[in-house]
């Protein structure tokens, strides 16, 4: 068996959120080979037209990737989001050095993918990490430091402080193959963090966590983020991504359909948000006939204004109604919306392109039965 000690993983802290992240001061550098060169720019991952193509059969391939182009700057944290086969984990896989491009480049600390230099600053979080089952969660952080070239009190203070991170301390000697789905997942995200990698790449982080575990997690890629390390991340639960991440890609079907900050992604919509308290009965029944939702809870009323309405009358009725204002403005689309109108647009796309192809199809067959019959023609004539 082979083992990769360059490619490690990443986690979270269960209380506090007092913990910061410290680099070992005797983690070993490059093997003689020098630090890995710093990028003259802030882009710290990139792609150029990076495509990937399996052969499925003879003579017949699939296109995972087409052409992406993106670039993740220093010091954010970016995602990468969209549905099953979209081409997330095939995109990972590239800029890890795991499987080949058809076309195109990536690039990560300006080194190439299969370049140990960069290896060695990366941290790598699979979707379902698979551990000896014999080895408890302590030995599995401990086996992946030794490969990275810890040894002895160093090894165990950073053993430690990532059991620590991710909420296994108390459980640190619980064995793989009794550990549940999401505590598997916790060793795997500490064992990312070994070896102090400047890049974070996860695929699902997230996966098999609790609502609590999920929170810690996202709470920890904030600190990684704040303590100056850049995150990669694949998933598609569009919630989390919209509350972590500063920068974002929408792929589907293995093309880009969108790129950007997160901000300038979600679009405004065209309708109003109205929130108050105190407002009467009368008024409350008003505001809801202008409404096309309206309800209250935890004694605020919330309305949506129909776009047909005036939002300044509403207004009007909440003062005059006696009510108090909290919230009132146009309402920004969720990132499940935008995901939604990305595909949704790209769908019609595609169909209008086959159906411009079918009827392109249709007129070549009539053309060519006609030529077949003028060339029929011409030899009866003969």
């Amino acid at each position: 068996m082979r083992v990769y000690p360059e490619v490690i993983g990443v986690a979270s802290e269960s209380s506090g959120g007092t913990d910061t992240l410290e680099r070992p001061d005797n983690l070993p550098q490059d093997g003689g080979q020098g630090p890995v060169p710093v990028v003259g720019t802030d882009t710290v991952i990139e792609c150029r037209g990076l495509t990937k193509r399996y052969r499925v059969a003879l003579g017949y391939e699939i296109e995972a990737l087409s052409s992406l182009d993106l670039q993740v700057k220093r010091g954010e944290i970016f995602a990468i989001v969209g549905p099953n086969g979209s081409g997330k984990t095939t995109t990972l896989k590239l800029l890890l050095g795991l499987i080949f491009p058809s076309e195109g480049d990536a690039f990560i600390l300006g080194e190439p993918p299969r370049s140990r230099r960069a290896k060695r600053r990366i941290g790598f979080v699979p979707e379902g990490p698979f551990f000896y089952q014999h080895m408890n969660g302590e030995e599995v952080v401990r086996f992946y430091g030794r490969l990275c070239g810890l040894r002895g009190r160093d090894l165990r203070a950073r053993t430690d402080e990532l059991l620590k991170l991710v909420g296994m301390s108390k459980r640190r000697d619980v064995v793989m193959s009794q550990c549940s789905k999401g505590m598997v997942q916790r060793i795997g995200l500490a064992s990312a963090l070994v070896n102090d990698p400047d890049v974070v790449l996860m695929d699902e982080p997230t996966s098999g966590l609790d609502p609590i575990g999920a929170h810690e997690i996202k709470e920890l890629t904030v600190r990684l983020r704040d303590a100056g390390k850049t995150v990669l991340l694949c998933s598609h639960l569009l919630e989390q991504v919209e509350e972590v991440c500063d920068r974002i890609a929408i792929l589907h079907r293995g093309s880009r359909l969108a790129y950007g900050p997160i901000d300038e992604i979600l679009q405004i919509t065209d309708q109003t948000e109205l929130v108050a308290i105190n407002v009467s009965e009368d008024a409350a029944r008003q505001l809801a006939a202008m409404s096309s939702e309206s309800h209250t809870r935890a004694g605020e009323l919330h309305c949506m204004i129909k776009e047909d309405a005036d939002p300044f009358q509403a207004l009007d009725v909440v003062r005059q109604g006696g009510g108090e204002l909290l919230r009132f403005g146009r309402v920004r689309e969720s990132l499940e919306d935008a995901f939604i109108r990305a595909v949704t647009a790209s769908a019609r796309e595609d169909a209008a392109i086959s159906t411009d192809a079918a009827d392109t199809g249709g007129t070549a067959d009539m053309t060519g039965g006609s030529d077949e019959a003028t060339a029929e023609e011409g030899g009866e004539e003969a």
